[in-house]
């Protein structure tokens, strides 16, 4: 063989094993791309699951807090009805006419009192000294108690107070009211929300 043919012979082979190894290199590269593609969308699927359930859970955090936030609004707004309710009960308590007020005092001063006591209108029930006066001596004739009207005046506007060597009991109208709190706030709360009692 001559030195042109050799050398022709060995560039065809040089050829052909470099058309080879390109060829494999290119399938390896096209394998290696495959598999970072591959890589890349799993780890991008991962990704997109991760931030979708991160984004769930703020979402859910969000719709928790507008509902307690909605919860202890209508609670505000429930508990200043109920206070004005109570504030209103307590001003249709000292409206009462003097046979009515004493159907809602005397009862509690009966049950307040232990011996010898003295009993003071609050400042603004003063016009209902005769009737109390009245009052106060059926009790003294039927429970055994003795109990004074006092000219003075108690610390309040509306109401009784009682006191005695044992006793230092305050009746006044908010006070009776809030005595009867507990019933009467599930009986207004039973009414704000559209039931019956």
């Amino acid at each position: 063989m001559a030195l042109p043919d050799i050398l022709e012979k060995i560039e065809a082979e040089a050829m052909a094993e470099a058309e080879k190894i390109r060829a494999q290199g290119t399938a390896k590269a096209t394998e290696v791309i495959a598999e970072a593609e591959a890589k890349v969308r799993t780890h991008d699927e991962r990704e997109q699951k991760l931030c979708r359930a991160k984004s769930n859970a703020a979402a859910e955090t969000v719709v928790v807090a507008a509902r307690v936030a909605a919860r202890d609004a209508v609670l505000e707004v429930r508990r200043e009805m109920i206070d004005r309710a109570f504030a209103a009960a307590a001003e249709a308590v000292s409206a009462l006419d003097d046979e009515a007020w004493l159907t809602v005092f005397v009862p509690r001063i009966v049950a307040a009192a232990r011996s010898n006591e003295t009993v003071m209108l609050g400042s603004e029930d003063g016009a209902r000294a005769k009737a109390l006066t009245a009052a106060l001596a059926r009790i003294d004739s039927t429970d055994g108690v003795r109990l004074t009207l006092s000219t003075d005046a108690a610390a309040f506007t509306r109401g009784v107070y009682l006191t005695g060597e044992k006793t230092s009991v305050s009746l006044s109208a908010v006070e009776v009211i809030e005595g009867e709190r507990r019933v009467l706030e599930r009986d207004v709360a039973a009414i704000l929300a559209g039931e019956s009692t």
